[in-house]
């Protein structure tokens, strides 16, 4: 089973997705539509950028959240 894309999870969560010490922590490891089993085989030893390993969706969904945190006037 797959986590459902950023964007949902972060609307399910609201503000409660932050740690304890009221920081956001983001992952980016796990593309869409592959198990992290599978993600950290792939990316393994994590130095060189991986062709496939990238996805624009979330690093725009990153960035979006990003903007929303510190910048809440201009998210």
């Amino acid at each position: 089973m797959w986590l459902p894309p950023l964007r949902k999870q972060f609307a399910r969560v609201g503000t409660e997705f932050f740690n304890s010490g009221n920081q956001d922590v983001i992952r980016l490891i796990t593309p869409l539509r592959i198990s992290y089993e599978k993600s950290y085989a792939k990316a393994f030893p994590f130095d060189p950028m991986v062709p496939g390993m990238l996805d624009p969706e979330m690093i725009e969904d990153t960035a979006k959240r990003a903007r929303t945190r510190f910048c809440p006037w201009d998210g």
